[in-house]
């Protein structure tokens, strides 16, 4: 079985990629041991990762800097050999293996065409604020203002993107909030129903910073917007695989 991790940057998929790892699901040719994990590009299959980059052009770009063309309509014929390649190169070596890197919410209709076809989705999702507030630390006011715009509009881009998948996709599919994912211990049994395995409980939550969900100048800068960041996170709210008993 392949899986497939979706969800923003600083979003919670690198704990969820290392869950799966630690529970028997490949999900990374070396795990990086000594990164920070604030850092993020922890777990990450390095091939399927470069592969991303290369077929949007970002190489050398900050994760919130790749988002000026969101629509791969097309890659070429060595883009189409690496990522068969990669697949029939883990789909021969592992009997469960799988992937995350941020910006496969941007090129996964891609990758869709070439994974089997019983490939299985993991969406990840956290509140806009919260995700902004990881951008906006430790920064000059005049660099807030740049990165708060960027985060706002990278935020919604991505999670746009999700949304679209979610409502078109025949995948089973496995939605969560990573709020709910730190807080409540039966997200983590679901997610083992859904994988069929026992799963690894890798949850550190002195790792969970920028837990805020209200911020009046992130707000002053989303005003301006015809689809608020809210509405978008309310719209995913709906499709997550579990009801808390508290919702944001």
């Amino acid at each position: 079985m392949v899986y497939v991790i979706l969800g923003m940057h600083k979003s919670g998929t690198t704990l969820v990629a290392e869950t799966l790892h630690k529970s028997g699901i490949d999900m990374v040719e070396e795990a990086d041991q000594d990164q920070d994990y604030q850092t993020g590009n922890k777990y990450e299959r390095l091939s399927c990762k470069e592969i991303n980059k290369d077929i949007l052009g970002c190489t050398d770009l900050e994760s919130l800097d790749t988002l000026e063309d969101l629509q791969v309509s097309e890659i070429s014929a060595q883009q189409e050999k690496q990522i068969q390649q990669v697949i029939q190169q883990c789909n021969n070596s592992y009997d469960q293996w799988g992937f995350k890197d941020p910006r496969t919410c941007i090129t996964y209709p891609v990758w869709k065409q070439y994974l089997p076809e019983d490939h299985k989705l993991i969406v990840v999702y956290r509140h806009p604020y919260q995700v902004m507030h990881h951008y906006l630390r430790n920064k000059r006011l005049d660099d807030k203002l740049v990165r708060t715009y960027k985060s706002v509009k990278g935020w919604k881009s991505y999670n746009n993107l999700l949304l679209n998948i979610l409502n078109t996709t025949d995948q089973d599919t496995f939605v969560f909030n990573y709020q709910d994912f730190m807080n409540d211990g039966s997200i983590l049994e679901a997610l083992s129903q859904f994988c069929g395995l026992p799963m690894a409980n890798t949850i550190q939550k002195s790792n969970y910073h920028n837990q805020k969900t209200n911020n009046s100048f992130i707000k002053l800068l989303d005003l301006p917007h015809q689809q608020k960041a809210l509405d978008i996170y309310h719209d995913l709210e709906s499709f997550r695989s579990l009801s808390p008993n508290k919702a944001l």
